[in-house]
């Protein structure tokens, strides 16, 4: 795989969602590559209607085995406790959010995500489980950039600089870099959590209108992160998430790594989608 296409599709892999797509620009410093989601979803509508089709359409291509879970993920979603339901006292411990977070996530059949990059690019994500993922990349003026697509082991890329005309590659890392989610978990899982007050982790805040948590959590390279290629240094990480108190779903996310910060709207969750090859 070109160095682009690595960088590119890790994006859609996301650590947090967005440090996955982070961990690219981190990676390549004067030019952090395209990453997830994008931030407006009113101005990039258009761009998930572009990326994945209708449930109607029928998947052509053959199934592959689930995905392997790290065991630090799949510890952390056991212990998962309900959700709250509300943002009522007593506050849940931001251990109990990352884990309930981690637990919901794994339970998503399909998402949408919009970032917008350190670089001032904007990615319109789509995820279908258990892997396949559509991004399409903007530049600060809106000037589409690419289109990836991952489908199990197989790679499509269109780059309008280089004529526009999609291609193909097969790799078996392009179904770790499908897993968006990934990265956001195991950063929640080995992170640890910022006080917001003496003695409280987790702050109630109102996002777009409604009660939601929010917590912060600094964490530092691991073996989980480097097996989906995301290297990262001791110390200087940090991911807050604003959750959902009805579900543990993720609202939005702002992921910080040596001074690159790529923030993240989770707009949409298992909404019927399917997502097919652009090409035969």
């Amino acid at each position: 795989m070109s160095r682009r296409w690595t960088c590119a599709i890790r994006a859609a892999s996301g650590l947090l969602l967005a440090s996955t797509l982070l961990g690219c620009s981190a990676a390549v410093a004067p030019a952090p590559p395209p990453a997830l989601p994008t931030s407006s979803p009113s101005a990039n509508a258009t761009l998930a209607a572009a990326a994945a089709t209708p449930l109607a359409q029928a998947a052509t291509a053959i199934a592959l085995p689930a995905p392997t879970l790290p065991a630090v993920i799949s510890e952390a979603a056991e212990q998962a406790p309900p959700p709250p339901g509300s943002t009522d006292a007593p506050l849940p411990t931001a251990r109990d959010l990352a884990r309930g977070t981690i637990a919901a996530l794994l339970k998503v059949k399909s998402a949408r995500l919009l970032a917008t990059l350190s670089n001032g690019h904007r990615t319109d994500l789509i995820y279908v489980a258990p892997d396949r993922a559509t991004l399409v990349e903007q530049d600060a003026t809106n000037r589409e950039v690419a289109r990836y697509v991952i489908i199990g082991d197989t790679g499509y890329q269109n780059l309008p600089s280089l004529g526009g005309n999609w291609t193909q590659t097969r790799h078996p890392d392009f179904r770790k870099q499908a897993q968006v989610f990934r990265a956001l978990q195991v950063a929640l899982a080995t992170g640890k959590p910022r006080p917001v007050e003496a003695d409280a982790e987790v702050e109630v805040v109102e996002w777009q209108g409604r009660p939601a948590f929010r917590a912060t959590f600094d964490y530092s390279a691991s073996p989980e992160l480097e097996e989906l290629g995301l290297m990262r240094t001791a110390q200087g990480n940090s991911v807050t998430v604003t959750v959902d108190p009805t579900t543990w779903l993720p609202l939005h996310s702002r992921e910080e790594t040596q001074g690159y910060v790529t923030e993240v709207d989770f707009v949409e969750f298992d909404e019927p989608r399917t997502i097919e090859p652009p090409i035969p």
